[in-house]
């Protein structure tokens, strides 16, 4: 397996780096979506600070993301009938919704958990994370932006794209798995302060986007 970064294409450009290891949650659980996260430790250095690579910063231990907006990137789908990812990374910022009503429009799914947060402007749709096009539950593993950051205004890593609905359901959000409820864990894996010091970075988040 291999990463390509520092470049805003799907399949060309940038620099590519061999993966050493995948680290996954040992209490990853694809029914229920909780522990969504995992580690990816590169073979060699990234090199970050170019135009398409920043590095971002792990959130404070416990951080639970509830108002403002997330920054979001990735070459998901656009549309339902669309299973084909877009060649160049798309961008947007996407309000945070209340957990409680995430819950509640979810409660039929699965249970949304305190080691998750959801992001979407409800009642109104249209702009969210897409990997599958539809909702399904486990989720899709091959495609899409599932794995991919959720960046605040502090340049901080605070949640990974889980699951959600491409925004075509206004009242079903995306549902990102909160880091801040996992800097424990991170750090004991990485034996780092920050993802990039180490070359272990977050499963897909890869740090690359156009800020």
């Amino acid at each position: 397996m291999s990463i390509r970064y520092n470049t805003l294409n799907l399949n060309s450009g940038g620099q590519v780096i061999a993966v050493e290891r995948i680290v996954v949650h040992e209490q990853y659980s694809s029914q229920t979506g909780e522990n969504d996260i995992a580690l990816i430790e590169t073979a060699m250095p990234m090199t970050l600070n170019d135009k398409n690579a920043h590095s971002a910063k792990l959130p404070a231990k416990g951080n639970d993301p509830s108002s403002g907006d997330i920054f979001i990137s990735g070459w998901g789908f656009q549309s339902d009938d669309n299973t084909n990812p877009l060649p160049d990374m798309m961008r947007a910022h996407v309000p945070l919704t209340n957990r409680s009503a995430c819950a509640e429009a979810y409660k039929s799914v699965l249970n949304i958990t305190e080691n998750m947060f959801c992001a979407e402007k409800m009642g109104t749709g249209g702009v969210d994370s897409c990997f599958d096009g539809k909702l399904t539950f486990p989720p899709s593993k091959s495609s899409g932006e599932r794995g991919g950051g959720a960046v605040n205004q502090d340049s901080e890593l605070v949640g990974v794209i889980s699951f959600g609905n491409c925004g075509l359901d206004s009242n079903l959000p995306g549902v990102y798995t909160s880091v801040g409820a996992y800097v424990d864990w991170i750090n004991a894996k990485s034996g780092a302060v920050t993802l990039v010091s180490v070359n272990l970075t977050l499963f897909l988040s890869l740090f690359v986007s156009a800020f």
